[in-house]
């Protein structure tokens, strides 16, 4: 009987992107058609749901790329400022790719990651948009409470912390089952 294979890496995580894809964006359509939700820039969320797809599609195939990409791009393509922390989820899945894998180091992550994560709440920053509006320093303001920043900023700092530590831990285990394999003894 032939053993069943496993896909490969890309392919695995392509097929979680396009899964988490449809269920994000059935949600965003379910809330839109019923009467109890409101959101002031419904785009938001379907910036937010590509940034899921591409963010879960890369996430081992180019991590590095992928996080530069995100905390350069993905503040300028939403629309406002952040209105709930699920429009954090991109932003928080490419930090930690990018720091399990080991391909940003955590202190330029923690820098790049907070600092994506404060543009979100900046109205008035520039954007992404057709045709191009001027972009004027002096109309950047902080839109949201302090304690919206507070969030945001921890939750970009755990997904960088979870990915570091997860690192730390493969490594770690890895290590010592290859001294285990050699003839090493664990010592308990």
């Amino acid at each position: 009987m032939p053993q069943p294979t496993r896909l490969p890496v890309w392919a695995q995580d392509l097929a979680t992107a396009l899964v988490a894809g449809a269920v994000w964006f059935t949600v965003v359509m379910v809330m839109e058609r019923g009467d109890y939700w409101y959101p002031r820039f419904p785009d938001s969320y379907r910036v937010a749901g590509l940034g899921i797809v591409l963010a879960l599609a890369l996430r081992r195939v180019a991590p590095g790329p992928l996080f530069w990409g995100t905390v350069t791009l993905y503040p300028l393509a939403i629309p406002w400022i952040m209105q709930t922390p699920f429009e954090l989820v991109p932003l928080m899945i490419a930090a930690f790719a990018a720091t399990r894998s080991g391909a940003v180091p955590p202190v330029l992550a923690t820098v790049g990651a907070g600092l994506a994560a404060f543009a979100l709440q900046l109205a008035g920053r520039p954007g992404l948009v057709l045709p191009p509006r001027p972009f004027f320093v002096e109309e950047l303001w902080v839109a949201n409470s302090p304690s919206d920043v507070v969030l945001a900023l921890a939750l970009v700092l755990v997904a960088v912390a979870a990915g570091y530590f997860w690192l730390l831990y493969t490594s770690d285990a890895a290590a010592e089952m290859q001294w285990v394999a050699r003839g090493g003894r664990r010592v308990s």
